[in-house]
Order: C-alpha cells, then structure tokens, then sequence
C-alpha cells in the first residue's frame, strides 16, 4: 500500500514513484503537483498507512500520524506516531514524544500545527507528561523549538477528589499556536 499523506509543492512533472501528473492540465496550468512527506531522511517511502495531515500556513511543514516505523530511526514503540515534515530542508520528525524524547506505549493522532510549524497538538493515552498521571491526559502539545510537550487537558477531579479523565481528544491548535 502506499503512503497516503501528500502536500501541494512545486516541482516535477514526474515523482518518485514514477507517476506522471504532466496530463493533469490542472496541475500542470498551476504547476502544483502532490508530492510524498510519509517520507524517512533517506527518502524512503513509510513502510506504513498515513492519515490525518495538516499543513502550516507556508506550506514547509506538514504534521501527520503514521503506523510507519521507518520514518526516524527513532521509532521503536510499533504503534502509531505523530511525525512533522520539513518539506523545504527533506527532514522528518517524531514529535509525539515527551520531552526528553521517549516515545509512549500507546498511538498517538489526530494531529494539528501551528501556522509557523512550531506547535503541535495530537491526542495519545500516553504518559508525555511527568506533571500529569498515567492515562489522564488526552490531549498534548509540542514546542518544536523547545523540545518541551505538555499536557493541555488537565485532569478533573470529582468531589472524593479521584482523578477523572478529561474525555478531550481532536485537539486544534490556533494559527498562532496560542490556543488549543
């Protein structure tokens, strides 16, 4: 199957993969052409399915959820993961780690970018967060630039004061990364 995640970009009338968009005349009119990002370093196609992309207001960054694990050489929990592609420089990114970098035992998804690609929102029944309890958190945040995520679904608590999930999931950051 092949990876099902693309993003508009100017380029070639041919892909990687050999497809011919040149017939398109809509394509080849607005020289906008789809192009792969469930893409390793190395260019290699994700050895899994891709869903739920989002793209920053330019067009550099696209953020998606992957069951891939050949995308970073990171990847080693086998579940689904958020991952953010620099279109522009050909790099990707796991982001749906906590941040000192360890990946959670759960997937993670629907994930959301910022306009600058600096913020990410994605949910996960993961702990990401040292400052939340184990499976109360549904929906993190990532600092790109800081390396830090959080946790913008505190938990509540009901009146025997238990923990309570917080049920959130579907995350949608602001444009300006300011709001979820």
């Amino acid at each position: 199957m092949v990876p099902s995640v693309f993003a508009q970009y100017m380029g070639n009338d041919i892909d990687d993969a050999g497809f011919d968009f040149s017939d398109d005349e809509t394509a080849v009119s607005s020289g906008i052409y789809p192009l792969l990002v469930s893409v390793s370093i190395d260019e290699e196609r994700g050895n899994g399915s891709s869903y739920s992309q989002d793209i920053s207001a330019n067009g550099q960054f696209v953020v998606f959820a992957s069951d891939a694990t050949n995308l970073v050489d990171t990847d080693e929990n086998y579940q689904r993961d958020v991952f953010v592609r620099d279109v522009l420089n050909e790099k990707t990114e796991l982001v749906s780690i906590s941040s000192d970098g360890t990946q959670g035992a759960y997937s993670s998804t629907n994930p959301s970018i910022s306009s600058d690609g600096r913020y990410v929102v994605f949910n996960t029944n993961s702990n990401l967060d040292p400052d939340v309890d184990e499976n109360s958190c549904g929906v993190y945040l990532r600092d790109r630039l800081s390396s830090k995520t959080i946790c913008v679904t505190k938990p509540q608590f009901n009146e025997n004061l238990e923990n309570m999930y917080s049920g959130a999931t579907n995350g949608i950051i602001s444009s300006d990364g300011r709001y979820v």
